[in-house]
């Protein structure tokens, strides 16, 4: 170790310096990781380039750069001596790893400040020189000496992180050293190098902004893809000047709309090969084909097989048959594990697809569409999930046997909210978003359903009404489902569907006369306040009792108490636009088509 951690008194081998919690060493398993990406991102937007302000993000990276060297000298130097910095020697000793952990991810952090202070130094340079009004050829010597100094930095973060860290670790640098290298080749003139390297640091850029959740991390990401865009750009113009064409990806191919969204098949040299929607992904990794080939096997493993989801579509009598062959079996929690286990599998593949972003430069479009394949198919396997457990819901509904006239709605208009979200984005797909039109207004109509038991139970039955007069009004959806062969989430999600429709039309029935006469009863109530002699309860042999009225009386109650009609802006515009029932309808409009 250099005397940066050399003591001639100290004898533990961690002042020494020769531990290091590497795989190269037998035994020992830690895995260094060390996000350089997050890292820079988050001191780069906190401290000035946001802004700009690059003498201000150059003066924050002296003084980080001199307290974290003051972190790990054992012993005071004098300010104006010259230290140079080494990594420690590996060393087989279990008793120093973790010491050594934080050691070695202190000087890469050490590293990665020096070439953010180089950069950030040539920048401001940059800054002054283009301002002056003088052609100042020196003051450019100095700034592309900053900028190379910056990439030989980069370069040796890449080198230490091969060396010990993990291959996240690894990716990150890759990353880092083509945005430098970018910035450098951009400076010499170099515009197709420069065009390469910063095209592939901004695809990165928007993955993590895609990713992040934060606002200060987006805000970040965002400043970042906004210069580069420009460097981009100009880089374009120039190669088109000069007449170079801008590099493309290796090989045109053309997708298959009728071809799988995943697809693993097994090549002559038995090698699996993922295919996209008929076009073939290039990867990297050797594991990450195996791991896509497990998640589409675990479809098979769900526990409502197709086989299953067919018998049930079009079944007379489908509130015995999920009985019979579902809930009688498993209970929601069992079936809700089940499908959780095969979306981790897809989690795991998405994990292993961004890696191959931060490091298959390449091929970043292909790779791309495959990431957005796999977060389809989760968002399939999550609306698939929900239907199921809305449907069994439903069923519930149907069975209710209590002493309260309406049963509590919330547990299914929690799952029905679910589903809008999901099938908002799944709409927005180019390829197969109009399949889930007419699923989404069978959701609709679903919400509607269960909105107007929930304002039942609430006291707001003129709402209430409106809305099982809507829902129950509305015809049945025409929901025609793909090959099995082309998509089978899509499929069993159109088929799920069919069966969440089925279920809602049955519990409209059972539920709508209830409704009705616990509507009609309000009104009876208000009528008999106001001193009306009619008792119209009587008349048409509604009871207090919760019971079935014959048909002919029923459309006589219903003629004569007129409920309240459920109307929007466009299809019912200037209609029962004075009504006093239809207030407050407005209220909940939001939720059904928001």
């Amino acid at each position: 170790m250099s005397s940066s951690l050399n003591s001639p008194k100290s004898t533990s081998p961690v002042s020494q310096g020769n531990v290091t919690p590497t795989n190269e060493n037998e035994g020992l398993t830690v895995e260094l990781s060390f996000p350089v990406l997050d890292y820079v991102n988050e001191i780069r937007f906190k401290h000035g380039i946001k802004l700009e302000e690059y003498k201000r993000y150059h003066n924050f990276c002296s003084r980080k750069l001199h307290n974290l060297r003051k972190q790990l000298k054992p012993l005071p130097t004098k300010s104006n001596k010259y230290v140079h910095e080494e990594f420690p020697v590996p060393l087989n000793d279990k008793r120093y790893v973790r010491v050594l952990y934080k050691v070695i991810c202190r000087y890469l952090e050490i590293l990665t400040v020096r070439c953010e202070r180089s950069w950030s130094h040539g920048m401001d340079l940059k800054s002054k020189c283009e301002t002056s009004t003088m052609n100042n050829s020196r003051g450019r010597h100095y700034y592309m000496r900053k900028f190379g100094k910056a990439y030989r930095l980069s370069v040796l973060l890449l080198e230490y992180s091969q060396k010990y860290g993990n291959n996240r670790t690894v990716n990150n640098a890759k990353v880092y050293k083509n945005f430098m290298e970018g910035v450098l080749r951009y400076e010499q003139e170099k515009f197709e190098e420069a065009h390469q390297c910063l095209s592939a640091y901004s695809s990165v850029m928007e993955q993590k902004l895609r990713a992040t959740s934060g606002q200060k991390a987006s805000e970040g990401y965002n400043s970042q893809l906004s210069q580069l865009n420009a460097m981009v750009k100009m880089c374009s113009f120039h190669m088109k000047v000069i007449g170079k064409k801008i590099a493309t990806t290796q090989k045109s191919q053309h997708e298959d709309s009728n071809a799988q969204l995943i697809m693993v098949r097994k090549t002559e040299e038995n090698n699996y090969v993922v295919h996209c929607r008929g076009v073939e992904v290039p990867l990297e990794s050797q594991l990450l084909p195996q791991k896509v080939m497990d998640a589409l096997d675990s479809i098979d493993k769900l526990h409502l097989t197709e086989e299953l989801l067919s018998s049930l579509s079009g079944a007379e009598d489908l509130p015995r048959r999920l009985s019979e062959e579902v809930t009688s079996k498993f209970t929601k929690q069992e079936l809700l594990n089940n499908y959780d286990e095969v979306t981790s599998l897809f989690n795991g593949c998405s994990e292993d697809v961004y890696s191959e972003l931060m490091s298959n430069m390449e091929n970043q479009e292909q790779v791309r569409k495959l990431e957005d394949s796999l977060r389809i198919m989760k968002s399939l396997l999550e609306v698939e999930k929900h239907l199921v457990l809305l449907t069994l819901t439903l069923n519930e509904l149907l069975c209710e046997v209590g002493h309260e006239p309406l049963p509590n709605s919330s547990e299914g208009m929690r799952y029905a909210n679910i589903l809008k979200q999901h099938l908002a984005s799944l709409i927005e797909d180019a390829t197969f978003g109009t399949n889930f039109l007419a699923p989404n207004e069978v959701v609709r109509t679903v919400n509607a359903l269960l909105l107007s038991v929930h304002s039942f139970r609430n006291g707001d039955l003129k709402e209430g009404m409106a809305l099982a007069h809507w829902s129950n009004s509305r015809s049945t959806m025409n929901l025609e489902a793909p090959e099995r062969q082309r998509n089978r989430l899509l499929w069993r999600c159109i088929v799920s569907f069919g069966n969440l429709q089925s279920m809602c039309s049955l519990v409209s029935n059972r539920y709508y006369q209830r409704l009705f006469a616990l509507f009609a009863r309000e009104r009876e109530r208000e009528s008999a306040e106001a001193n009306e002699d009619e008792a119209v309860m009587d008349i048409f042999n509604i009871e207090k009792k919760l019971v079935f009225c014959r048909p002919l009386l029923f459309d006589l109650a219903f003629i004569y108490y007129e409920p309240p009609d459920l109307h929007t802006g466009t299809r019912f515009k200037g209609k029962l636009e004075d009504s006093q029932d239809a207030l407050g309808v407005r209220n909940i409009l939001s939720s059904l088509w928001n």
